[in-house]
């Protein structure tokens, strides 16, 4: 609930909104076909079941319908839209500072009186 002084948002704000979350979304359907093209071609194995997949493209479908709907509620297409550049940037430092403050923990290093394996070597 928003506090009393606080302004909704207008409908070019959410519009714009509106806009990340479908190119958000479309980013992700085209990650998963981009992954599926590459499982077809034997290259590697994905394990999705068909609810993820049909969840994925489920939401890019309702994302697009949400934008469609305020754009014409808006009568014009605002300025300010999102680049698909700027979202992948801020998933990247959305990845690092997950790595960095609550990703896999390092692998324990060898202790010093420990023997490394020997070597093997052919002749």
């Amino acid at each position: 609930m928003r506090h009393p002084t606080q302004a909704e948002p207008s409908l070019e704000q959410r519009t714009i909104a509106a806009h990340r979350l479908y190119l958000a979304a479309l980013m992700r359907v085209e990650a998963l076909e981009a992954l599926e093209a590459l499982e077809a071609a034997g290259y590697i194995a994905i394990d999705l079941d068909d609810g993820a997949r049909g969840a994925l493209l489920l939401e890019h479908r309702e994302r697009f319908q949400d934008l469609n709907d305020l754009v014409d509620e808006l009568g014009y297409v605002p300025k300010g839209f999102a680049k698909r550049s700027k979202i992948d940037r801020e998933r990247a430092s959305a990845r690092e500072a997950t790595a960095q403050w609550g990703g896999p923990r390092p692998q324990p290093q060898a202790r010093a009186g420990a023997r490394a394996a020997p070597t093997v070597r052919s002749a």
